[in-house]
């Protein structure tokens, strides 16, 4: 197979990778494309678009439906445009940055700034980057049925099944075009029903806020007294969702204060989750997203997030708060995933970055065998955490210790206020309940 990444000057997916096969038909096919010339294989990383080129195009309908992508990708690129061809599948985010960059200079383009370039120089020298994102449509793992053996429980036909999309992360979560091809009927039931159900316990107020639609739509979360949902029909005049709270003891009268001094108050959803359940869960998800030839060195990761729950010391998750200011408040659900790409053991062999409705959640993937230490120890934490800290300055991390394997609830805290001058009819409404017949 001979691969190439495709770098193009664009907002939108600026890279494209292209295959094809080591057979002389496919060879010659690729050099008259890029060259007009079966016979001149070199293929020159700069090219520019010529309406020549555009017309060669054409060529790619004899590869079939698979072309399409790469056909419309090329001719999206302005004529005299200058692109890339680089040997191979680029996959590292940093070397998507480096080479885009260099891109838009060669064509007199002002790089807007990034946050690639602060952080990059760290993370360059110590890791490779792959970003995974909800709404990206991509399938992790071989697509043959036949020849697909299960990354959790590795087994592979007909002693289990795939009939079954598995998303990589749960659908309930956001996640729409990551799938897993990977993982069997009977493991996919399995974690549904168990720790990625506790991360959505978890995370279910946050999915409500942001308006994240799963498989039966936005949540609605309900507890004793109470029933809190999204109401989008106020999006046309309003321009935003609203929350309504549906409380079932409400005082009888209308005083406003009255009213808000009995509702104000924390209120217990029936929701309830087991920490050391999420760090599983969070794990699974990363080793999903993996190549499978990258699993090797997580086997007794696999075995951890599969063995009934049970106590274990664990590095935190640590969680921080970004800046939304300006963003849509509904957030793509990802996971940025970093690997070491250098033996020196100080630091994890790998880490990630969680993001679900806007929160992001760092996380070390345990019981790796490339890794020396389980940096479960403050200094070997701190060390880990202050190579984070220098380049993502000012950032408030907090560390959540989820190894405990009791259920811990989750409360709601109302509070609700009605100034003085605010007049009923005019900025408030006190609805009547319903007469029961």
């Amino acid at each position: 197979m001979i691969r190439f990444t495709i770098f193009r000057l664009s907002n939108h997916q600026p890279v494209l990778h292209m295959d094809f096969a080591r057979r002389q038909k496919e060879i010659d096919l690729f050099a008259s494309l890029i060259n007009g010339d079966a016979n001149n294989r070199e293929i020159k990383r700069v090219q520019v678009m010529t309406e020549a080129l555009k017309e060669r195009l054409k060529l790619l309908d004899v590869v079939g439906d698979k072309s399409y992508r790469a056909k419309h990708f090329l001719e999206e690129i302005p004529n005299g445009q200058m692109f890339l061809i680089v040997a191979g599948h680029i996959e590292d985010e940093l070397e998507y940055h480096i080479y885009l960059t260099q891109l838009a200079k060669i064509n007199g383009v002002t790089p807007e700034p990034s946050t690639m370039d602060r952080i990059g120089s760290y993370l360059w020298e110590h890791y490779e980057v792959r970003i995974y994102k909800g709404d990206d449509r991509r399938r992790i793992g071989v697509d043959d049925k036949s020849l697909r053996v299960c990354r959790f429980c590795g087994k592979k036909m007909p002693e289990v099944s795939f009939k079954h999309k598995a998303h990589a992360i749960s659908e309930a979560l956001g996640n729409k075009g990551l799938v897993c091809l990977e993982e069997c009927d009977e493991c996919n039931k399995r974690f549904n029903e168990s720790i990625e159900q506790d991360l959505v316990q978890m995370m279910l107020p946050h999915l409500l806020l942001h308006g994240i639609s799963g498989k039966n739509g936005i949540p609605v979360i309900k507890g004793d007294g109470f029933t809190m949902k999204l109401d989008t029909s106020t999006r046309a005049t309003l321009g935003l969702d609203t929350i309504k709270y549906i409380l079932r003891d409400m005082p009888n009268n209308k005083d406003p204060q009255n009213i808000l001094a009995g509702i104000n108050k924390d209120y217990e959803p029936f929701l309830q989750y087991k920490p050391q359940n999420i760090y599983k869960c969070f794990c699974k998800y990363a080793l999903s997203l993996m190549d499978s030839s990258e699993l090797k060195c997580f086997q007794d990761t696999i075995a951890w997030i599969n063995e009934p729950i049970t106590k274990h010391r664990l590095p935190p998750i640590w969680h921080y708060s970004v800046n939304t200011e300006g963003k849509t408040w509904k957030q793509t659900t990802s996971m940025i995933i970093m690997r070491r790409k250098h033996v020196g053991k100080d630091l994890p062999y790998c880490w990630a970055i969680m993001i679900i409705a806007g929160e992001p959640y760092i996380f070390i993937i345990p019981f790796c065998s490339q890794d020396k230490y389980k940096f479960v120890g403050k200094m070997r934490q701190d060390f880990f955490m202050n190579g984070i800290k220098n380049m993502m300055q000012n950032v408030p991390f907090q560390p959540r210790d989820m190894s405990g394997i009791t259920p811990v609830k989750t409360r709601i805290r109302l509070s609700f206020e009605i100034s003085p001058d605010c007049e009923e009819g005019r900025d408030y409404y006190i609805l009547e309940p319903e007469m029961q017949k």
